[in-house]
This record gives C-alpha cells, structure tokens and sequence, in this order.
C-alpha cells in the first residue's frame, strides 16, 4: 500500500495573488470612484502571475490613479503595484491601467 498521501490537483488558475500592504483594492476603487479599477487590478494581477510562477503578493502603491512620473510614454492615468516571491522579494512592478492592460518592469531580483 502506497503510504504518500495524495495531493490535490492545482493550476495556475486555482491561486490568486494575495493584496499586502496598506492600500487595498477598495481603496482604488473609493478614491477614483470608479469600480472598473476593481476588474482592472484583479486581471493585471492574475496576468501577472501566470506569465511568473514566483509571484505571490501584490502591493499597490498609491490609491489615486496618476500620471507616471517614470514613464513619459505612458499617457492614461495609472496605479502602481508591486508583486512580490513568498520571501518578501519585489520582483517587478506594473503601471495597470483603468482597462487592466498594464506595463510592468523587472527588478533586479526579479531577472534571476
């Protein structure tokens, strides 16, 4: 008798990315008074996480939509947010727009 104990079958698309920090979803969505903000971070974050296995947590940066002050290019009004390893490592960071596209940079960590 096989004494390992079987373990359940899990995809990518059974985890979700756990909000850390003192800015939540909520939070977004009251300040910009806008509940598209709410889908837009959701599906971001689990983009995010299917294209890099190592992402755990998501930390968003500020609540108010803005203009990246980093990236000239970008013209629509964004939210910042940084995905973190379960170690705590920020692994890269995304500008997510009100649609839920976003553009996102690895962090030094984040390149290994």
């Amino acid at each position: 008798m096989n004494r390992v104990p079987a373990r359940g079958f899990q995809t990518a698309a059974t985890r979700a990315v756990n909000w850390i920090g003192n800015v939540s979803v909520s939070d977004v969505v009251q300040m910009n008074n806008d509940t598209e903000w709410e889908n837009a971070l959701a599906s971001a974050a689990s983009k995010v996480e299917a294209q890099n296995p190592k992402v755990v947590d998501a930390k968003i940066q500020g609540a108010l939509a803005h203009t990246s002050a980093k990236d000239k290019e970008e013209k629509e009004k964004i939210v910042t947010v940084g995905f973190y390893s379960a170690g705590g490592t920020r692994l890269l960071s995304s500008h997510v727009r009100r649609d839920g596209s976003y553009k996102s940079w690895e962090s030094r960590a984040g390149k290994r």
